[in-house]
């Protein structure tokens, strides 16, 4: 009986181990990573080595650290799991580092079984080596700083908080939420925590950092902020339930602080957007090469704007002038905060699809954005240079320089049974042309075949009907597919320009997006939306595919841009936003 148990333990860990050798690669990457780049003297961080494998014995070289910093710590964490049948592992040391000196210190590059690390730059800066010795005595004190006393309105100064302690705290820590009237504050980040020595005595610290763009010009007043938490009432080396018994509450606050903020200068541009940023970058990039467009041919132009100490939502749009001969359908604007150790960074993404309508050279003019540049006290301006694009005539294009058919008839492929003929304009008076006995008999034809027809659907309308059938018209089928797939194939049909597959395609993806299963027809497709736009749209896509009009006739590029714009309101639509709160700080 034993040995049965033995034989598969044996198994299982053998299995294990196979398990653990086949997630080690040849060459495991050994990456070093740092929690904090910019530090003061009197701070600890920590360092974090990564290899690609589990690592039971040895570890890294860590003596050239020794050199700029005191190593206070070293823990090891290794980590192994498999997801759908991919196994990972990992081995981590976390390295807590307290530096010697001020300035700029690298943290050199490091090796491990033959792999090298990459360098780490750090930014150790002064710091108040007095901090809190008023407070000395107290077990928990905090101390706050501004990056700048002294600010334009609307323009960002980060507030750093830090919260020490000298014993162990026991239980749930809390802080009140920061909240300056008249100006807009975002946190930065998340709590950081880590050694700080005051006075010759190793603290802890809580570490939380706020940016703060004041809207109002004149004196504001940042209000102080209270942290509670509890500490074990006497020492406990055990630190197990009956210590939380005893804990005894305690309670910092911080001190107000004044904030001096200047208006608009005089000197700067009326009627411009007010933009006090640190930097402003101003860049774009190409869906293709703008130098290979054809007439009808479509490309997008995506313009970013990035500003270091502005939110998002303080970049005002990128203004494009119009251009002849070319039709420009903009997507929505995409915003963004970045958060950083020097504070936010607005991001605002703008795409631009633009289409020539005609062969030719044409010039995209120069774009410019003002804004104020905070560290020089200068109005500066971001420029992108105007772009010549030379635009080669289409396949199926008809100019104005061409000359115009009389009679055109246009192909389709047969499954389609719409007469092709150039349709009749019904208010036009008919012009006799030669003998009419002719096209009297073709009437009175086509009258006797058309009551035939009718008397044949009436009939098997009734048969139908007395068996129990559906009369209704067969919907489109919808191919099973899903939303994002017939989406998919809506597109390629829009890029190949294929206007018979974009009616089809736009039939199955609206029936999928309404969840309907008895759209037949593009009007019915059309109409489950509400859209006007759209069904004037729609509308000119039958008359292209039915009247001998050129395909470029109709706009697939806009009908891209509508149907872009319907699926990402109904994705917010569906989204279920709640509102950020802050993590509990726990020791």
């Amino acid at each position: 009986m034993v040995r049965k148990t033995f034989i598969p333990s044996l198994l299982s860990v053998l299995m294990t181990a196979l398990l653990m050798l086949s997630a080690t690669p040849a060459l495991a990457a050994f990456i070093a990573s740092v929690d904090r780049s910019v530090i003061t003297q009197n701070e600890t961080l920590e360092l974090t080595l990564r290899v690609d494998s589990q690592s039971f014995r040895s570890q890294p070289d860590t003596t050239p650290l020794k050199k700029e910093f005191d190593i206070l710590g070293n823990r090891r964490s290794s980590q192994f799991q498999m997801i759908n049948g991919k196994t990972e592992s990992w081995t981590d040391w976390i390295i807590t580092l307290a530096p010697k000196r001020t300035g700029a210190i690298t943290i050199p590059a490091l090796s491990y079984n033959g792999e090298t690390s990459e360098p780490i730059h750090i930014d150790v800066r002064h710091g108040n080596t007095t901090a809190g010795s008023t407070n000395s005595v107290s077990p928990v004190f905090m101390q706050t700083s501004l990056s700048r006393q002294e600010i334009y309105i609307q323009q960002q100064t980060v507030l750093t908080l830090k919260i020490y302690y000298n014993t162990q705290l026991v239980g749930d820590s809390s802080l009140t939420p920061l909240e300056v009237n008249g100006a807009i504050v975002q946190q930065l980040g998340e709590v950081k925590k880590y050694e700080e020595l005051v006075n010759g005595r190793r603290h802890g610290v809580f570490e939380v950092q706020y940016a703060i763009n004041p809207q109002e010009s004149g004196t504001l007043t940042i209000p102080s902020l209270s942290f509670t938490s509890s500490i074990a009432a006497g020492s406990d080396p055990y630190n197990n339930f009956f210590s939380m018994q005893r804990a005894r509450p305690v309670r910092a606050q911080s001190a107000d602080i004044k904030l001096d903020v200047k208006p608009v200068p005089k000197d700067y541009p009326a009627n411009t957007p007010w933009l006090p940023a640190s930097n402003l970058r101003l860049t774009q990039k190409w869906s293709s090469s703008p130098d290979s467009l054809k007439a009808g041919d479509s490309v997008t132009r995506t313009l970013t704007i990035e500003a270091e100490g502005l939110t998002a939502a303080q970049l005002p749009p990128v203004t494009l002038p119009t251009i002849s001969g070319l039709k420009t359908y903009p997507d929505q604007a995409q915003n963004e905060d970045l958060s950083g150790p020097e504070g936010i960074t607005g991001k605002r993404t703008e795409a631009i699809a633009l289409v020539p309508t005609h062969a030719g050279t044409m010039t995209l003019p120069t774009v410019k954005y003002t804004w104020f540049n905070t560290t020089t006290g200068k109005v500066e301006q971001a420029v992108l240079p105007a772009t010549t694009i030379t635009v080669a005539p289409g396949n199926t294009l008809i100019t104005p320089s061409q000359p115009v058919p009389a009679a055109t008839t246009n192909t389709l492929p047969d499954s389609l049974s719409t007469p092709t003929n150039v349709p009749l304009d019904l208010g036009a008076p008919i012009t006799k042309q030669g003998t009419t006995f002719p096209w009297i008999i073709a009437t009175a034809v086509f009258a006797l075949l058309w009551l035939v027809t009718l008397g044949l659907y009436i009939r098997g309308r009734k048969v139908s009907i007395s068996n129990g059938a559906d009369s209704s018209p067969s919907p489109m089928p919808s191919e099973n597919l899903s939303e994002k797939a017939a989406f998919q194939q809506l597109q390629q049909a829009c890029q190949n320009n294929d206007l018979l597959q974009i009616k089809q395609r736009f039939i199955v993806w609206a029936g999928c997006f309404n969840n309907l299963d008895n759209l037949y027809s593009l009007s019915a497709a059309a109409n489950s939306f509400g859209h006007q736009e759209l069904k004037d749209l729609l509308n000119s896509l039958e008359q292209s595919l039915y009247s001998g009009k050129s395909e470029n006739a109709f706009d697939s590029a806009r009908l891209q841009a509508i149907v872009s714009d319907l699926r990402k309101t109904h994705a917010r639509q569906k989204s279920d936003p709640k509102d950020t709160i802050l993590s509990p700080i726990n020791p």
